[in-house]
């Protein structure tokens, strides 16, 4: 029998960042994927109870379920599994792949099964692993697995030409970066590029309270605004090793519009780099989510700093 979905993924909302992960490598070498991010259009409209049970039952060949405290807890992924094991008590054959996030038992699922555990080993050799056994059914891919995203960027200017890249993130539209230049203050040998920083305003910017302070016993009313800027640094003056893109955020009223031009940006860089941007992504910076993707070998972490200011970084490295 023929499955139209290769893999279908289930995991709580709290491990979508592993997920999206998975996600994005399988469906980078070819294998379809039942993300629910990928199907709301599918699922619109219809009962999703009996929708999922229809494909964690019966239209997928592999199920993968994330174990862990929270996939306990999850009223979805219990229904999703609970159809996972109908399948699995009428076939013959593996059906269920565990990979395991903790140490969380989950009932019907028996200690003996053989899983995987993403504390111990790689994500890509989860993806391997999974390529075996869906190779093992006869499955031919649309495309095998691509080259990683090192050898792209080793087509790309990101390391083939910092001085081109410098020009390139030039068009996006915050302003021409600095040229590519050895920093002179660092001890060690660093070499960087950078942008100024772009501000993000309201036309109708009005001062609010949190923006006084007192100084030699005056009260004093200042605005300063969200902005962003782009880095480029290395410790070789012929490579990047580092790309950042950097939100500062000084003043909440305007925070929504500041990490939706962040988002969008981040889109540009990745299109600048013809790389696919990481699914998800653009939706963890909207909506306020520290994440860290492995895209096809190479890391992209977005992460907060909280001080004075909530600093928001986007590392590809």
């Amino acid at each position: 029998m023929e499955y139209p979905i290769h893999v279908a993924i289930s995991f709580a909302g709290e491990d979508r960042g592993i997920a999206e992960q998975i996600v994005t490598l399988l469906n980078s070498n070819g294998v379809k994927v039942f993300y629910d991010y990928d199907y709301q259009d599918e699922i619109w409209g219809k009962d999703t109870y009996v929708y999922l049970s229809e494909i964690y039952e019966n239209q997928s060949l592999f199920f993968i379920p994330l174990i862990s405290s929270n996939y306990a807890k999850k009223m979805w992924p219990r229904h999703e599994i609970k159809s996972a094991f109908a399948r699995a008590f009428r076939s013959s054959e593996e059906y269920i792949l565990p990979i395991r996030l903790d140490d969380t038992q989950i009932q019907g699922i028996p200690l003996t099964i053989g899983y995987l555990d993403f504390r111990t080993v790689t994500i890509n050799k989860i993806i391997e692993n999974i390529l075996k056994k869906l190779r093992k059914k006869g499955v031919i891919l649309e495309k095998e697995a691509t080259a990683s995203l090192q050898t792209d960027f080793k087509k790309n200017p990101i390391s083939n030409s910092p001085k081109h890249l410098v020009q390139l993130l030039g068009e996006l539209g915050i302003g021409k970066l600095s040229e590519w230049k050895r920093d002179i203050y660092w001890d060690s040998p660093r070499w960087y590029s950078l942008s100024n920083y772009f501000e993000i305003n309201d036309e109708n910017d009005v001062l609010s309270p949190k923006n006084e302070y007192t100084l030699e016993g005056i009260n004093t009313k200042y605005t300063i605004h969200n902005n962003l800027a782009v880095y480029l640094e290395s410790k070789d003056e012929s490579t990047v090793e580092e790309l950042k893109i950097v939100l500062n955020i000084h003043n909440s009223d305007y925070e929504e519009k500041a990490k939706s031009i962040f988002a969008d940006l981040t889109d540009k860089v990745f299109k600048l780099l013809n790389v696919d941007i990481p699914i998800g992504l653009k939706n963890n910076i909207i909506r306020s989510r520290e994440s860290e993707f492995i895209h096809h070998s190479v890391k992209v972490k977005l992460s907060l700093e909280v001080s004075n200011v909530d600093t928001w970084r986007l590392i590809i490295s």
